[in-house]
């Protein structure tokens, strides 16, 4: 009788923990639907709230970088290089007259009916010659200045490219007004080229500060470079002015057309 006793005790406490058991599971699955049901409903009010969020314009760092240039393709973007060819005190060419660290242009040769069309294709050459970024506005001074100069053999440019994106399916017209300084006289020109094509050269001017418009094409479906170059103008008294400024609003792109500054890693020539 006794162990009949502690078995029906044994099974009735064991029936308890069993109901207790099912009891907590029932609990447990009761919070965990609802859980469930309010991350369900949460992710559906965060989908709600995110529809037609803007995240380009509210990003901290792509808006700032925007603000700085870097990411907007409309503020003008240019690499350039001011430079002169002559070393007066050992009466020699710099670097040994190398054109491949003069944009594939000999330093004789600047001085010497050197024009945008004729520096390299090559991009590996052109990186060690347009060494220098610039910002620009819609008008922007790139370079002004006024200089000694010892003699004639000796002469200083300014080189700018424009990397230029044409979205479009058709050509087109990006028309740029610009202030220049050259020497015709010495054959030390201003010249403009797209794409290592010559558009336009200064010829026999000799300008402090000439006045030039120019309507260039730019292709469609491609990233075009677009160079300008400017020569020191005749001297006077022995100062020559360099001078570089585009103006009358002429680097704000047309419809179509965007800033890249893809020279540190572009590749291919003049096509490209």
């Amino acid at each position: 009788d006794a162990v009949e006793s502690n078995l029906d005790t044994l099974l009735s406490q064991s029936e308890s923990i069993e109901a207790k058991n099912q009891e907590l599971l029932s609990t447990q699955d009761k919070n965990l639907m609802t859980n469930f049901d309010s991350l369900l409903a949460k992710i559906s009010t965060l989908d709600d709230s995110l529809d037609g969020f803007d995240f380009e314009s509210y990003l901290t760092l792509t808006d700032l970088l925007w603000k700085q240039g870097i990411y907007n393709p409309q503020r003008p973007l240019y690499r350039y290089n001011v430079f002169s060819i002559y070393a007066q005190n050992s009466g020699q060419y710099y670097a040994g007259d190398r054109a491949e660290l003069y944009g594939g242009v000999k330093p004789s040769e600047w001085g010497t009916n050197a024009l945008a069309s004729h520096i390299s294709a090559n991009k590996d050459i052109q990186r060690a010659f347009f060494i220098y970024r610039g910002y620009g506005s819609w008008n922007t001074n790139v370079w002004a200045e006024e200089w000694y100069s010892y003699s004639s053999t000796n002469t200083r440019f300014i080189a700018t490219m424009f990397r230029i994106r044409n979205t479009l399916d058709t050509d087109v017209t990006w028309t740029v007004n610009f202030y220049h300084s050259s020497y015709g006289g010495r054959n030390e020109f201003a010249s403009v080229a797209v794409n290592g094509v010559l558009d336009w050269s200064s010829t026999s001017s000799n300008c402090g500060f000439c006045n030039v418009q120019r309507s260039l094409t730019i292709p469609k479906g491609r990233t075009s470079t677009a160079i300008f170059v400017a020569a020191s103008g005749n001297d006077s008294g022995g100062m020559r002015t360099l001078l570089q400024i585009f103006h009358n609003n002429s680097l704000k792109l047309p419809e179509g057309l965007e800033y890249v500054d893809d020279l540190d890693y572009a590749t291919g020539d003049y096509s490209q």
